[in-house]
């Protein structure tokens, strides 16, 4: 023990000597030589050295080991023996094998708990010793050959035949000694230890009874290594933007600047100033300012139509013919569109086909029962072939007009005449003809084309008229 003692204080030693050495070298070394220092000192810090054998896994505090142990006890006046047992010796030498459980707080104090078996013989016969103790563990944890003293308690038994050996009984057990362990890795450790195990005499011939113990011990490791420290709180970040609040300008206030304050958008087009090339003009992105108008209109060029002659908005283009239909929509720029309902969105001028003529006007075929607005079978083939011009022509927006004569009273035939126009429009909408493209109207009396004192006038008179509409008016641009 001592020359292990002796070889660590050594080898702890060389550092500061080692130091010293140093020290005296760079008194006397050249300038050349302390410029070299010099340039080493300020050169980035490599990796530390790695640690000198002695020091690598040496104990840490809250290690916990579990270990095997192998070894031989001699029992010396050892009269442990239950009463009515013969009288008798245990044998010189008893193999002794057990289980250890340790926890060290700190390395250099720990407790440990053991249970062992010793089979031996006693007065001839196959007796069998065990112990169940508790030690404290005093160690020098500085390096991983760890020298020890242990001081314990526990009870030392006995099991064997009554009538031929000790039969079974146990005492009380104190012991105490040394050791040295030996830490192979930050895993494994091996240790011996040497003990004086005393045991107070069953028989009280003597006063105690001393054994000696030799054990070679084998242990894992767990918990190796010291707690990684724990990491420092961040520093303080009111607005949560990743500039800690001593270094943020506006620390109440999320930013994404260098200081930690909202990059602003001074013209309020959507395009922070920061990278804004006209911060005082509204604009668009990327840049922030306003797209080019070439022709001055007010139509930025990617959305004209003309971005070479000024126009009214949205499409920047001139109407030159007067029809508010502006290019590129008018396809005839320099004549105005005729607008009788019939293709009035093209710019061009035009007569209505002659199949939409045929159902302009009165409308001849359509006939209804006696004073009411149910339309007779004979009508369906005049209204197929409305509905046939219709979706043939599907810009086509009608009005339909019901008419009556004078006879009978004004409010009735009133609302006879509309409800006629309704049962016309009805049949449309239900052969396809979308809802909206179709008007009614009821005229009643009130529009004669034939007087109504002869009977052939009032037979005119009951009529039902188609009208083309106009398209419906542009929004003002």
């Amino acid at each position: 023990m001592q020359i292990t003692t002796i070889t660590a204080l050594i080898l702890l030693a060389e550092p500061a000597a080692s130091a010293s050495i140093g020290a005296g070298a760079s008194s006397s070394a050249p300038p050349a030589a302390a410029s070299a220092t010099a340039e080493a000192a300020a050169a980035p810090i490599a990796a530390a050295p790695p640690k000198r054998w002695i020091l690598r896994s040496r104990p840490h505090d809250h290690e916990l080991e579990l270990g095997l142990f192998a070894g031989v006890l001699a029992p010396r006046s050892l009269a442990l023996r239950a009463e009515g047992g013969v009288a008798g010796d245990y044998a010189p030498i008893a193999p002794d094998l057990g289980l250890r459980l340790g926890y060290y707080p700190s390395r250099f104090f720990g407790l440990e708990g053991e249970l062992g078996l010793l089979p031996t013989r006693y007065a001839d016969q196959r007796a069998l010793l065990y112990t169940a103790r508790a030690q404290a563990v005093i160690q020098a944890g500085w390096w991983r050959i760890a020298p020890f003293i242990a001081v314990g308690g526990g009870a030392l038994g006995v099991r064997s035949d009554l009538a031929t050996a000790a039969g079974s009984a146990r005492a009380p057990e104190l012991h105490f000694g040394g050791g040295v362990r030996f830490n192979i890795n930050d895993l494994l450790a091996l240790r011996v230890d040497v003990r004086d195990v005393v045991v107070p005499s069953a028989d009280n011939t003597t006063a105690a009874a001393h054994s000696a113990e030799a054990l070679l011990g084998f242990a894992v490791r767990f918990g190796v290594g010291p707690k990684p420290a724990a990491p420092e709180p961040p520093p303080p970040d009111f607005d949560g933007d990743g500039v800690a609040d001593g270094d943020d300008w506006c620390s109440h206030e999320a930013g994404d600047d260098e200081h930690g304050c909202p990059h602003r958008d001074g013209d309020c087009d959507g395009v922070k100033d920061n990278v804004d090339t006209c911060p005082a003009v509204r604009g668009v992105e990327p840049d922030g300012c306003p797209p080019p108008d070439g022709d001055g209109d007010g139509v930025a060029d990617p959305d004209d139509g003309c971005p070479e002659a000024a126009g009214p908005a949205p499409a920047g283009c001139p109407d030159v013919d007067g029809d508010g239909i502006e290019v590129p929509d008018d396809r005839c720029v320099d004549a105005p569109e005729t607008f009788n309902g019939f293709a009035d969105a093209d710019g061009c001028p035009d007569e209505l086909p002659a199949e939409v003529q045929r159902f302009s006007g009165v409308i001849t075929g359509i006939r209804f029962d006696t004073t009411r607005a149910v339309i007779r079978p004979e009508s369906r083939p005049t209204l197929d072939q409305a509905v046939a011009v219709l979706a043939a022509y599907p810009d086509l927006r009608l009005e339909i007009v019901g008419h009556t004569d004078d006879r009978g009273p004004r409010e009735r035939n009133l609302e006879l005449s509309r409800a006629r126009a309704d049962a016309v429009r009805a049949y449309l909408v239900d052969h396809g003809i979308a809802g909206d493209r179709v008007t009614t109207r009821g005229a009643g009396p009130d529009e004669p084309i034939a007087d109504n004192k002869s009977a052939d006038g009032r037979a005119a008179n009951r009529r039902i008229e188609f009208r083309v509409l106009p398209p419906p008016a542009r929004a003002p641009g």
